[in-house]
C-alpha cells in the first residue's frame, strides 16, 4: 500500500488519540474541581466556649441573685424571644432575618411558664463601636416594642438584678443602664 493511502488512516487515528487525550485531561480537570468546590463546603468544626470570661464571672453573680421560680438562660437568640406578626408574608421574613442572627446576653425566664422576665446585656467596650450602637439602639428599641424589660451593665460595675426582677417590673418594658 502507498505511503499517500496510508495518510488518512494515520490522521484518523491521530485525531482519534488527541481527543481521547483531550477528554481525558477534560474529565480530569473535571474531577479535581468537583472534589475542591465539594471540600469548599466542608469545614472542620471545633468546639468554643459560648461565654466570654467576663460573662462565664457575671453568670455567676447573677444565678446567685435568682429566686427558684426563675432561670438565667445564657446567649439566646432574638428570634426566640420575638413573636413577629405581619400579614404580609415578604414583611415577616424580612423582620425575621433583622433578628434572627442577633442574640442578648442573658435572659431570666420565668420557669412555670417560660416566659422572659428580663434581659440582660454586658457592654463591654465592643458596644462603643458604632455598628454594636446601631445594633444596641435596634435590640433596645424592638424589646420595648414587645414589652421585654433590658439592663445594660457596664464593665467593672455590680451586676445587682435584683431591683428588676419584681412582678411589677414585669410590665414596664423599657432600657435601663445600671452603674452607668
Amino acid at each position: 500500500m502507498p505511503l499517500s493511502d496510508l495518510q488518512p488512516a494515520i490522521l484518523s487515528h491521530m485525531s482519534a488519540l488527541v481527543l481521547a487525550g483531550a477528554c481525558l485531561v477534560a474529565l480530569a480537570i473535571a474531577h479535581i474541581t468537583v472534589l475542591r468546590l465539594g471540600r469548599a463546603d466542608v469545614a472542620d468544626y471545633h468546639r468554643k466556649p459560648i461565654l466570654s470570661p467576663w460573662e462565664r464571672q457575671a453568670i455567676l453573680q447573677l444565678q446567685r441573685q435568682l429566686p427558684p421560680e426563675l432561670y438565667l438562660c445564657p446567649q439566646v437568640r432574638l428570634a426566640e424571644l420575638l413573636a413577629i406578626e405581619n400579614s404580609d408574608r415578604k414583611s415577616q421574613l424580612r423582620a425575621l432575618n433583622r433578628v434572627a442572627s442577633k442574640s442578648v446576653d442573658f435572659v431570666v425566664i420565668e420557669i412555670a411558664t417560660g416566659d422572659p422576665r428580663l434581659v440582660i446585656e454586658l457592654d463591654d467596650r465592643t458596644h462603643k463601636r458604632g455598628d454594636r450602637q446601631r445594633r444596641d439602639a435596634f435590640v433596645d428599641d424592638i424589646l420595648r416594642q414587645a414589652g421585654i424589660r433590658l439592663v445594660r451593665f457596664q464593665p467593672f460595675k455590680s451586676l445587682d438584678i435584683r431591683p428588676h426582677l419584681g412582678p411589677e417590673n414585669a410590665t414596664k418594658p423599657g432600657v435601663r443602664v445600671a452603674g452607668a
